[in-house]
């Protein structure tokens, strides 16, 4: 089943990338969709992060961030949520690498 993890990985993280950077979703809508709606902030959020270790379990790109395997998504959201409200300089950057620098500061490796 895994094997076949990597076709709906690699979309996934594609349409976040295109989206980011056509400016559909940076970190101040994402800010937004927090404050609004926090189980659609946690899905969001969970995505990113799990697609993260997809792509560091398979090798295909070095971890930046070492997230516990006992985290819960409302631990995830407050960390990002937290990071946007701390970093207002960067809330148009895309979300996907918002979500990214936000979990790499909470949890770095090594």
């Amino acid at each position: 089943m895994l094997k076949y993890l990597k076709y709906f990985a690699v979309p996934f993280l594609l349409a976040l990338s295109l989206e980011a950077s056509a400016g559909y979703l940076n970190g101040s809508k994402l800010l937004n969709i927090c404050e609004q709606d926090r189980k659609a902030c946690g899905l969001y959020i969970m995505g990113v992060a799990d697609t993260h270790d997809i792509f560091v379990m398979w090798k295909d790109i070095e971890g930046y961030s070492c997230i516990p395997k006992d985290v819960t998504d409302t631990q995830l959201s407050t960390v990002v949520i937290k990071y946007l409200k701390d970093h207002p300089e960067n809330l148009h950057l895309g979300a996907a690498g918002a979500i990214l620098t936000a979990i790499t500061k909470a949890w770095p490796c090594g």
